[in-house]
């Protein structure tokens, strides 16, 4: 009798583990276009809606920023409910607490009132000025966009250097390769952007010999970002801390930074 208790002892606990591990979920939504940090696979566009276990991969999206925070939460036992939406409807969503997690988001002054960060990075982005190979601007810093008409994605964070930017005309972009066609018919007068992800955009727009870049005026961090009133937010970012050092001891995120290039 004492064996058969013990045997439905265990499968109890058991079975309670497994629907434990079951629960353990976490909603997240990024950008589809944000290559090569996060970008949908074959073209697809729309919105991607997934949900990922532990061991899979989307069969959506792909990218930098999106393995380390997949491997980072599968690691911890997660379940990742996926979605992506244009910067500013993703931003929206979790501040209405429909979803948890926002990713990669950098740290800006507008956004600190409302959000917690990870203490670990997911990745490093540097803000620069891209013009057209023609432009006779000379660069010493953005005081020399003064007055000019400068493309800005919508909802982006350009740092607090930006925040305080001279007198300039922002002209609101909902793309990437809108901004650049636009630059490259001199509708506007220059393009901020983010190095990594709007090199890769013009070299696969095959432009890269059509605009020139300034040096770097900033950089920031980007990091997992929950809602300061979301009751599991804060066990949710301590989660991803803890699965990203796992990464690290593990030695995969030196190949997840191997896989995308990234220094």
């Amino acid at each position: 009798m004492f064996a058969i208790r013990g045997h439905l002892l265990w499968l109890c606990m058991l079975l309670s583990g497994i629907s434990s591990a079951e629960n353990k979920l976490v909603s997240v939504i990024t950008l589809e276009d944000y290559a090569p940090l996060t970008f949908t696979k074959n073209a697809a566009k729309g919105g991607v809606n997934e949900i990922i276990p532990p061991g899979l991969d989307s069969k959506f999206l792909q990218g930098y920023s999106w393995d380390v925070l997949r491997e980072s939460y599968h690691k911890m036992g997660y379940t990742i409910k996926l979605s992506t939406a244009p910067w500013q409807r993703a931003v929206e969503s979790v501040k209405a607490g429909k979803i948890d997690v926002l990713f990669p988001t950098g740290k800006n002054s507008i956004r600190t009132p409302y959000f917690l960060y990870s203490k670990e990075a997911i990745d490093t982005v540097y803000f620069a000025i891209y013009v057209h190979k023609s432009s006779l601007i000379k660069w010493h810093g953005l005081s020399s966009l003064q007055g000019l008409r400068v493309g800005v994605n919508r909802g982006f964070n350009y740092g607090d250097k930006w925040e305080n930017r001279p007198n300039l005309t922002p002209v609101i972009l909902d793309r990437i390769s809108q901004g650049f066609n636009m630059l490259k018919s001199k509708r506007i007068d220059a393009f901020v952007g983010y190095q990594l992800t709007w090199n890769y955009v013009l070299e696969q727009m095959n432009l890269a010999d059509e605009f020139k870049m300034f040096p770097a005026f900033d950089f920031t961090t980007e990091h997992v970002a929950v809602l300061k009133s979301n009751p599991i937010g804060s066990a949710l970012l301590a989660d991803f801390d803890q699965g990203k050092r796992k990464l690290i001891q593990s030695g995969q995120l030196d190949s997840i930074n191997k896989n995308w290039h990234i220094k």
